[in-house]
């Protein structure tokens, strides 16, 4: 709140940013513009393929693969997510397997992962960070990307999700940057961890339309960091 007094122009990636924060702190609606997040396009490497991502890491073609990805800390809530692994597994008759990729965390909130996913089969981490060649490895792999994040406003990983074509599971509150591909992400109600079982059995669905991956990569085609950048100070010099 204070920084928003101190500032004289606001960017704000989300657009519902204001709505969002307002149990938290105010932030002056005159002084916001918006430019959305921007792809992954042409940043990152983008030539494996999908069998090969998953030859790499010894997943089946009939494997449902999902992925959480970024530094391991408390508010992207991997924790809650990873609770809920033997409902996943139900729900999709023993098929999911979970790709955990990113830098360690602190060594409580390790420790907590490690304790439900230790001596699981179905669940592979890979702690430490992801060499910018090897990203495709790991969102190519995926059938899903989940963002189970506790509190956020925007998404680099949902991103990176749509600059591969991998359809994203989303707390409600990201539903602002995802509007335009709301028929290839899901979102789910984040004070119910079960629902996100619902949501990510529901982005499997969807992984397997066959436009899934064109709508996704033109929708990051649209959104490249070019284009956006463009944008972005185009409407900065409009307030100048």
């Amino acid at each position: 709140g204070e920084m928003a007094k101190l500032a004289d122009h606001i960017h704000i990636m989300n657009a519902d940013t204001v709505t969002l924060c307002m149990p938290y702190y105010d932030i002056p609606t005159e002084k916001c513009f918006y430019v959305p997040h921007p792809s992954y396009k042409g940043v990152y490497g983008d030539y494996v393929s999908k069998e090969d991502a998953r030859q790499g890491f010894g997943l089946k073609r009939e494997d449902k693969v999902f992925l959480l990805f970024g530094h391991m800390m408390p508010q992207k809530g991997g924790v809650r997510f990873l609770s809920q692994l033997d409902a996943l597994q139900n729900a999709l008759d023993g098929k999911s397997r979970i790709l955990i990729a990113g830098q360690s965390g602190d060594a409580d909130y390790m420790a907590q992962v490690m304790d439900l996913i230790g001596g699981r089969d179905d669940v592979q981490l890979h702690a430490g960070r992801v060499d910018d060649q090897h990203i495709q490895r790991f969102f190519k792999a995926a059938d899903v990307v989940v963002c189970p994040y506790a509190v956020t406003l925007n998404s680099g990983v949902v991103m990176t999700a749509a600059t591969f074509g991998r359809p994203v599971v989303v707390p409600h509150s990201l539903e602002a940057i995802t509007a335009e591909i709301a028929g290839q992400s899901v979102s789910y109600n984040i004070d119910n961890i079960e629902d996100c079982v619902r949501a990510c059995t529901q982005a499997v669905h969807i992984s397997e339309i066959a436009d899934t991956e064109t709508v996704l990569r033109n929708w990051a085609t649209k959104l490249s960091p070019a284009k956006v950048s463009a944008q972005f100070f185009e409407a900065l010099r409009e307030r100048l």
